[in-house]
């Protein structure tokens, strides 16, 4: 499990300054595990942990049911059945390939208009499959109305699977 240190957060671009990071992180680094117990939001404990080095070969155990969550939501009863027939199959374990992914994302893009939110959350949701789990998990919890809940619940998959030997 790899310590959460102010140098490592600074090189992922953490949106706080010196002085916040030193609140929450000694010189001298913590392990990962220690973010669940922090005072901050469930969106800011996501983007510190939704991350290969914190989480290596567990990240894709992680990435599936927040993704999952989003295709789920958004992709199976769109309206576009190029995107539908997609989402049964990625759902399904038939087709999680990057390349499908990619040519159903510009499929919502192109047909389904920039600007709404469920067209975003759509191209988001494919773009888990290009392993953009952050973005993911932020839409999972931006385009539901209990985002709050959807937060948590992603810190507790997160929190689950670093728990796991």
């Amino acid at each position: 499990m790899v310590r959460i240190t102010r140098t490592l957060l600074r090189k992922w671009g953490m949106c706080w300054d010196d002085e916040k990071i030193a609140l929450y992180v000694p010189p001298e680094g913590l392990d990962s595990t220690v973010v669940f117990n922090w005072a901050i939001p469930a969106p800011e404990k996501i983007w510190i942990l939704l991350r290969p080095e914190v989480l290596g070969e567990k990240l894709l155990g992680v990435i599936d049911p927040i993704t999952d969550y989003v295709v789920e939501k958004y992709c199976v009863s769109c309206g576009n059945t190029i995107i539908e027939e997609w989402a049964k199959k990625w759902l399904s374990g038939e087709d999680r390939s990057e390349t499908s992914a990619q040519a159903v994302r510009m499929i919502a893009w192109d047909n389904l208009g920039h600007n709404a939110t469920p067209t975003w959350a759509m191209r988001t949701a494919i773009n888990a499959a290009q392993k953009d789990a952050i973005r993911a998990a932020a839409t999972a919890r931006g385009t539901d109305k209990g985002s709050d809940i959807e937060g948590e619940r992603q810190v507790e998959i997160i929190r689950q699977a670093l728990m796991r030997d």
